[in-house]
Order: structure tokens, then sequence, then C-alpha cells
């Protein structure tokens, strides 16, 4: 249990520290949007871990404050972010969920996850046809990164 908390704690400052960087480079609520579509979807479509917490923190930090940054200056219609999404979809229903021997899960959630995973990247679709603004670019860019974790070229053991 201690372990736990201190692993929580740990994850708690270097995302408090890497979102105050994005705030002082002032794309922090683009960041935070780019953030939350990754992790969504990643509960869903699993992916690739790194096997050291150092290895885990550095490609975090690296994910949010590109994701962010990416987030504020790729300013493309709906329609881009809409035909970005769909290799995301086929990516996902091909690959997703991707396990890990790090971060495993039951074979009976395989379904589940599966459609959760495409559920997640509907919603999103729809959310980036139907907003303007940085909404649908970072759900799009957040998509996109978890996306790349799920190829089998980087799950590979």
């Amino acid at each position: 249990m201690e372990y736990m908390l201190e692993v929580i704690l740990d994850k708690i400052t270097i995302l408090s520290c890497v979102l105050f960087l994005c705030y002082l480079f002032g794309y922090m609520e683009y960041s935070v949007v780019c953030l939350s579509a990754f992790i969504l979807l990643r509960t869903f479509a699993g992916g690739f871990h790194m096997k050291t917490s150092v290895g885990c923190c550095i490609m975090s930090a690296l994910f949010v404050i590109l994701g962010g940054y990416l987030t504020k200056v790729l300013e493309f219609t709906s329609f881009v972010w809409f035909i970005v999404m769909i290799p995301v979809a086929v990516i996902v229903f091909m690959y997703a969920p991707q396990e890990t021997s790090n971060a495993p899960f039951a074979p009976q959630f395989y379904k589940i996850k599966k459609w959760e995973s495409i559920t997640a990247v509907a919603i999103y679709t729809v959310i980036i046809l139907i907003t303007k603004g940085y909404l649908g670019r970072g759900l799009a860019i957040g998509s996109v990164l978890e996306t790349i974790t799920i190829l089998p070229a980087f799950n590979r053991e």
C-alpha cells in the first residue's frame, strides 16, 4: 500500500511539473485536452509501456508537452481532423486492445476493451466534427499519440 501511494504521488508530482511547464509556455489548456483524450483511449486500448519508471516519466512528459504544443499550433479544419481520425479508427479496430507483459488484462475483457476503444474513437470523431477550436484538435492529437503506442512495432517483447 505504501509503495502504491509513493508511485501515485510520484506520478502526480511529475504531471504537475510538466503541466506547469506547459502553463509557462502558454499551452496548458491544450495539453490538458490532449492528455485527457490520450488517457481515456489508453485506458481501453492499452499500448506500449516503458520498462522503467524513469523511461515512463520521460515519455509521458514528452507526450504531454508535444501534444499540447501540436494542439496549439496545428490549426486545421474539422474535416482535416476527421480525415486524421480515419487511420486512427482503422488501427484501433485492428490492434486494440494491446496488452504488454507489464500491463496484462484478463482474456474475457478483450472484446469489451476493443469496443470501448472503438466507441471512444467514434465519440472523439463526432466531437471533432461538431466543435471548432482546440478541443477537436486536442482529441485528434491525443488519439494519434495513443494509437502510435498500440502499433505492433512498439509492442514486441
